[in-house]
C-alpha cells in the first residue's frame, strides 16, 4: 500500500466522521437534578408550613386542655374520662389555660429576637468585642447554675417541693439557652474576626439546646395547666353559691348522706311518675351523658358528686338562687 503522503496546503480535509449521541449523565449538580430537590423542597416546605403546625398545634390544645380539665375534677374526686367529654371540648377548654403561658412566651421571644438583633450589629460592625467576651461569660456561668440546678430537681424532685412548680424547667430552659448563646458570644474576641452564621457543629449544638429549651417549655405550660384547672376547682369550692342551684325530681330515693341534700316525698298523684324531690344541690358540669351535682354544703374532706344521667326517670330544674 502506497502512502499517502502529507496533504497539501489548501487541500480539502477528509470528512468528518459521523457523530455518535452519547448519553447525558445526570450529575449531582445538573439542571435537572435542582429542579428535582426544588420541587421536593417545595413540597416540604408545604407540609411544614401548612399540615404539620395545624396537626401539631390542634394535639397541644387537645393535651392541655384535657390536664386542666384533668386536674379540675379530679379536685372533686371525679375522674375526667368518665364524663365523655369530645375532643373539641378538651381542645375549647385549653384556650383559658394557656393564654398567660402563650402570652409571656410571646414576650420574651420579642426581648430575645431585639436583643440578639442589637448584639448581631455589634459583632457586624466589629465593635464592642471585650464586653461581649465579659457577658459571654458571666452567661455560661450563669447558664451552668441553673442548669445543674434544673438537673438536680430532675433527679430529685423533692428538692423542688418548696419551690415554685415550674422551677425545674425553668431552670433547664434559661440555663440552657444561657450556656448555648454565652458559649456562642464567646467567640468573637479581641483582634479575632469570624462569621457570625454557625458552621456545621455549632448547628448541631444549636439544635440539641432547642430540643432541651422545647421540652422544658412544655413541660412548663403542663405545670401550668394544671395549677389553672385545680385553681378553678378550688374558686368553685370557695364559693359554691356562684353555681346555679339544680332542683332534682326522681322516681326512685336516692339514698344520699343525711344533712347534705334536702329530701321532699311528693304526694301521689294520678299520671305523676316523680315521687321524691331533691334541693340544696349546685351544678358542677354538663356533659353528654348527664349532669354532674354537688351538695351546697361540699367540703374537700366530706363531700361527694352526684352523676345523674339524662333519662326519663329524673327530672332536673335549673335555678338561680
Amino acid at each position: 500500500m502506497t502512502d499517502p503522503g502529507p496533504v497539501e496546503a489548501g487541500a480539502a480535509e477528509p470528512p468528518a466522521r459521523d457523530s455518535v449521541d452519547l448519553p447525558v449523565v445526570r450529575g449531582p449538580g445538573s439542571i435537572e437534578d435542582a429542579a428535582e430537590r426544588r420541587s421536593a423542597e417545595q413540597w416540604l416546605g408545604l407540609f411544614a408550613s401548612v399540615i404539620a403546625p395545624t396537626t401539631l398545634m390542634t394535639a397541644l390544645l387537645y393535651y392541655f386542655g384535657y390536664v386542666a380539665t384533668y386536674a379540675k375534677f379530679a379536685y372533686f374526686g371525679v375522674d375526667v374520662d368518665a364524663l365523655g367529654y369530645a375532643s373539641s371540648d378538651y381542645v375549647l377548654r385549653s384556650a383559658a389555660a394557656l393564654f398567660v403561658p402563650i402570652m409571656v412566651l410571646l414576650l420574651i421571644g420579642i426581648i430575645g429576637f431585639l436583643g440578639h438583633r442589637l448584639i448581631r450589629s455589634q459583632i457586624d460592625r466589629r465593635r464592642g468585642t471585650r464586653p461581649l467576651t465579659i457577658a459571654g461569660a458571666l452567661t455560661v456561668v450563669a447558664g451552668s447554675a441553673l442548669f445543674i440546678r434544673g438537673v438536680v430537681g430532675v433527679v430529685d424532685p423533692a428538692f423542688g417541693l418548696t419551690e415554685f412548680p415550674t422551677a425545674t424547667p425553668l431552670c433547664l430552659a434559661l440555663g440552657a439557652i444561657g450556656v448555648g448563646y454565652g458559649a456562642w458570644a464567646l467567640q468573637f474576641k479581641r483582634g479575632v474576626h469570624r462569621s457570625a452564621s454557625l458552621n456545621r457543629p455549632e448547628k448541631v449544638v444549636a439544635a440539641m439546646v432547642a430540643g432541651i429549651v422545647v421540652f422544658a417549655l412544655f413541660w412548663v405550660t403542663n405545670t401550668v395547666a394544671a395549677a389553672y384547672g385545680r385553681g378553678e376547682a378550688q374558686r368553685i369550692a370557695t364559693d359554691l353559691s356562684t353555681r346555679p342551684g339544680v332542683i332534682l325530681d326522681t322516681t326512685e330515693r336516692l339514698y344520699i348522706p343525711v344533712g347534705s341534700a334536702s329530701e321532699q316525698r311528693l304526694p301521689d298523684e294520678v299520671d305523676q311518675q316523680f315521687h321524691y324531690r331533691y334541693g340544696g344541690f349546685r351544678l358542677l358540669t354538663v356533659t353528654s351523658d348527664g349532669w354532674l351535682l354537688m351538695s351546697q354544703r361540699w367540703t374537700q374532706q366530706n363531700g361527694y358528686v352526684l352523676v345523674v344521667p339524662r333519662d326519663a326517670k329524673v327530672r332536673v330544674r335549673v335555678v338561680h338562687s
